[in-house]
């Protein structure tokens, strides 16, 4: 995300990364946990209980850090990427067990990608000096190269998301709105859209790599089906839908999540709600989450790589669960002054899942 006034949108950004406490939900099974603290919890029994894993040594820990984002490996279930507001980029090569500061010039993370075909590739962007930055490692984060670098001070590349196919396509968006591709890991450069208002989220289909979806920060989401020679905005299309004129009033993006087993399905985390895309975003549908929940944004949402119906987002310290496609809801609670940021399932064992966490 971008500042375009650098303090108006200071407090742009603190809205996108904020949370509320969650009022009590009805109609829902529940599961507290003992007192947690941290900035990453993994769970091993699909989202019941969650466990602090923080150590990077006897001495150190990464407990006190903000998670702003979080990418895992494809190949190598144990490897976990967290990059943070003021500590820098670290990495977990046994499963949370322990985490390494890997040696990265920005202090700030705030996008994370990893190549799917080739996990020792990494993007990385941040801020350096007040100028945001893409950086890139094809050594699995031992060494870094810049690869972009934005104009002037002041602006955040606020979302990278590369694609599942192409190893050298990778989609960035900014805090100015601005979405620029790479056809060739990062050599060149050219402009995609201006949206207006920060890109926070990119994703790309689960099976048709030319189609890619924008979060456009409390504005709502556009999409690309031909790799990006055209652009829509996913609101026009559907406005004039009978059925769907107030759905669209309420859509203020602020997470998506790919349908893993489904292709043109995904879902819409809001500021009011939880929507479930099909038909490549033509078709929309509102989620029956408990109606409680709907009075804080989704900022994280996440689905189970081998059970499209077993979804599970949180907007607060409650964290929803679902296991049938959404119809009901398990809640579980994390007792911590922190909020999730960033939610993953491990892509080799569903029951692990992890979190990272930030104070707001």
């Amino acid at each position: 995300m971008k500042k375009v006034v650098i303090l108006i949108f200071c407090l742009s950004l603190t809205l996108v990364f904020s949370a509320c406490s969650l009022s009590s939900s009805t109609s829902t099974s529940s599961t507290s946990t003992t007192k947690q603290v941290g900035s990453f919890l993994k769970s091993f029994d699909g989202g019941k209980n969650w466990e602090n894993k923080v150590k990077i040594d006897d001495k150190t820990n990464v407990g006190t850090y903000n998670v702003l984002s979080m990418e895992a490996s494809s190949k190598d279930g144990g490897v976990v990427y967290i990059g943070t507001e003021k500590n820098g980029l670290f990495v977990t090569r046994n499963d949370a067990e322990n985490w390494e500061k890997l040696v990265f010039p920005l202090a700030k993370i705030y996008g994370l990608a990893v190549d799917k075909n080739n996990d020792q590739t990494i993007y990385a962007s941040g801020v350096l000096n007040s100028r945001a930055k893409i950086y890139k490692s094809i050594n699995g984060g031992k060494d870094w190269v810049e690869i972009y670098t934005e104009p002037a001070n002041g602006s955040i590349i606020s979302s990278l998301e590369i694609s599942n196919k192409n190893s050298s396509v990778l989609y960035s968006g900014t805090s100015e709105g601005m979405i620029f591709k790479t056809s060739d890991g990062g050599q060149t450069w050219k402009n995609i859209f201006k949206a207006s208002a920060p890109v926070i989220s990119i994703a790309f289909d689960a099976v048709n790599d030319d189609a890619i979806y924008f979060g456009v920060y409390n504005s709502g989401l556009l999409r690309t089906l031909d790799g990006g020679n055209n652009v829509e905005d996913i609101n026009k299309i559907n406005i004039g839908k009978a059925d769907n004129k107030s759905l669209f009033s309420k859509l203020n993006v602020y997470s998506i999540e790919i349908d893993p087993k489904n292709s043109g399905s995904f879902y819409v985390g809001t500021k009011s709600g939880l929507f479930r895309g099909s038909d490549f975003g033509s078709k929309f549908e509102e989620i029956n989450i408990l109606e409680s929940s709907k009075e804080f944004p989704i900022r994280a949402i996440a689905i189970n790589p081998q059970n499209s119906n077993e979804i599970i987002y949180s907007n607060s310290g409650v964290i929803y669960r679902s296991t049938d496609g959404g119809t009901t809801w398990l809640t579980f609670q994390l007792n911590t002054d922190k909020v999730a940021q960033v939610l993953r399932y491990n892509l080799f064992n569903a029951n692990t899942i992890y979190i990272g966490l930030r104070k707001i």
